[in-house]
């Protein structure tokens, strides 16, 4: 495909777009421009026309809704119309050959922009590459597991010619891993000569004061999401804030320890971009039966990590088109995100993410796993029985797009990401896991049309043990679902700290609701999302019998079983660990409501 030819990427002036009585609609190259009397097909054809493809291929797409005699009608009346702007082109036939005239003669106009055009009306909004110059490392009790992180990624660093800070969030509550760590950091120094800092709980209250001066609000808030005075425990997410902290105004790249520095990319991958839409995976997972099998899907890459982040992070969206179209590449799903950055601007891309290779970090039982797989997935697991056999045992998958991808609702996992720490504070909740989801949620709601860039590169996660089987229970995570659930995407332009502070409103008025009214909405959301995925899996199942070895049909079923019987029964809106802690499922609770209204505080102090 060569884009230079004459496309459709755009519609000139996309707010005169518009339907007319039902048999007429119409636009306008220019504002000022009389409008253009159009068919209503016309109006549906340009509005169908989401990827910046040749004429010809939009044409056929459009075409190929209508067949047997609804075409042959249709194709009289396309040809009508496009016969009275001008000749037709020259070869094809039929309908195709009549949009694809209306199309050309739309585009002469000056209505519709070409691919050359739309990249050079993108330049001036593409902004300009920024440099990563920190590495944000989390990590705690386990020395050896740090030890091997920082050789990877310094090596490649070294390797790549890049000098930066790195900074390792100490969370370990060993006083004797802590000490281990030291000495690990002090040896990384030693053997690759670079800026390796070691921030530990004991540093945390500097950073309090630090950030903190003579505000009362603001120490309270620091004090809550950095320090633990609570004594909850699992303090992942205030490891990351401290972090956070110690990287304000900079862009970094943040790395779990338990991770390589190993690129990968899919085998056929795409310098394409597509837009993201609601429900879609960013980066497939394909499943594997042990590491090895999963490498060999792929293809290992030779190239600098962070460059591969520098290209977008910070950088409006505009700059992934732009690119995608000098390189002659698809660009799939974006059409009305570009005709509205023509407009008026077009966000930012705040986290890009690196696809993943190697353990899944999930503590869904992989035999529920499995069963989301569909089309070639599905074809070579469960057509083959021993290997579906084999992969329900391993954790092994390959999480990752052959293009890079474009969105705001998709998932973002903290396992290895870019992100622009250069705007107000946007905080992870401080305690439990699937702290991601907490601050990717504040991230898109507060900083004005924040996008999330899915590379089409992977890294290895490679823990030195597996995450345990857990049963279905309400997690922190579906709290904030639930209190945010009904909250927008910020807009572009609006003011990220106003944002902030009336989200952290909101999110300190829902945990100060009467404990029924907070305990009903919070179920409601997690016992429904919960019991829909469990049911499509039982149906995924049902689709199966036959092509399943019988003893692993079985466990699948008693798997799914357990699980909604878990549901159904008598659940606490709270956190397990706390439920653990406190001994009684009432007391947790309300400690969930006091946690979520502290948080919200928080939130709003630092905006």
């Amino acid at each position: 495909m060569s884009l230079p030819q004459p496309t459709i990427p755009v519609v000139r002036n996309p707010a005169a777009l518009a339907f007319g009585d039902g048999e007429s609609g119409h636009l306008r190259a220019r504002p000022e421009d009389p409008a253009l009397a159009v068919p209503d097909f016309v109006v549906q054809l340009l509005l169908s026309c989401d990827a910046l493809e040749p004429i010809a291929d939009h044409a056929a797409r459009f075409g190929s809704q209508f067949g047997g005699i609804q075409g042959f009608k249709f194709a009289g009346v396309a040809k009508s119309f496009a016969e009275s702007l001008g000749p037709l082109p020259k070869g094809g036939s039929g309908l195709d050959k009549a949009l694809v005239g209306i199309l050309q003669h739309l585009t002469a106009r000056g209505h519709l922009l070409t691919g050359p055009e739309l990249r050079e009306r993108l330049a001036p909004l593409t902004g300009t590459a920024g440099t990563i110059t920190s590495m944000c490392l989390p990590t705690a009790n386990r020395p050896e597991t740090l030890k091997r992180a920082l050789a990877s990624y310094l090596g490649h660093f070294q390797k790549h010619g890049r000098k930066l800070r790195v900074v390792v969030g100490d969370d370990s509550t060993d006083p004797a891993a802590v000490a281990a760590n030291a000495a690990v950091i002090e040896a990384a120094r030693k053997d690759f000569g670079g800026q390796v800092e070691h921030l530990s709980r004991a540093d945390r209250p500097a950073l309090v004061e630090k950030h903190a001066g003579g505000d009362a609000a603001k120490r309270e808030a620091l004090e809550f999401l950095l320090l633990d005075a609570d004594g909850l425990g699992q303090t992942y997410g205030a490891s990351r804030n401290a972090l956070l902290l110690a990287t304000r105004g900079e862009l970094v790249f943040f790395a779990d320890d338990d991770t390589l520095a190993e690129l990968h990319s899919a085998r056929g991958r795409s310098a394409g971009v597509g837009m993201l839409f609601p429900g879609e995976e960013p980066q497939p997972l394909s499943r594997w039966p042990d590491r090895d099998a999963a490498k060999r899907s792929v293809e290992a890459v030779d190239a600098d990590l962070l460059a591969l982040h520098e290209k977008l992070l910070g950088r409006p969206p505009a700059a992934a088109v732009a690119d995608a179209l000098g390189a002659e590449a698809l660009v799939s799903g974006l059409v009305p995100e570009i005709g509205a950055a023509l407009a008026s601007g077009w966000g930012q891309i705040a986290v890009t993410l690196n696809g993943l290779v190697g353990d899944s970090g999930s503590s869904m039982p992989t035999i529920l796993s499995m069963l989301e797989a569909r089309g070639e997935e599905a074809a070579r697991i469960f057509g083959n029985g021993g290997l579906a056999q084999t992969v329900s045992q391993s954790r092994e998958v390959v999480k990752l797009g052959a293009e890079l991808r474009l969105g705001a609702n998709g998932p973002c996992m903290a396992t290895f990401f870019g992100f622009d720490n250069r705007g107000p504070l946007v905080p992870f909740f401080p305690h439990f896991r699937r702290e991601e989801i907490p601050f990717k949620e504040l991230l898109v709601r507060t900083r004005g049309a924040a996008t999330l860039a899915y590379l089409p590169y992977a890294l290895l996660h490679a823990p030195p043990g597996n995450a345990p089987r857990v049963l279905p229970s309400v997690a922190m995570s579906d709290v904030f679902i639930a209190a945010l659930v009904e909250v927008a995407p910020a807009p572009w332009g609006a003011d990220p700290a106003a944002m902030l502070r009336a989200l952290g409103a909101r999110l300190a008025a829902v945990g100060e609701q009467p404990a029924a009214a907070f305990r009903r909405q919070v179920l409601d959301i997690a016992q429904a999302g919960r019991l829909h995925m469990l049911s499509a899996r039982r149906r995924a199942l049902a689709e199966l019998r036959g092509k399943l070895p019988g003893a692993l049909a079985s466990e699948a079923e008693r798997t799914i079983h357990t699980w909604i019987s878990q549901l159904q029964g008598p659940l606490v809106a709270a956190e397990p660990a706390l439920v653990e802690k406190l001994g009684d499922g009432a007391k947790a609770e309300a400690a969930t409501q006091r946690l979520l209204a502290r948080f919200g505080r928080a939130v709003a102090a630092l905006a």
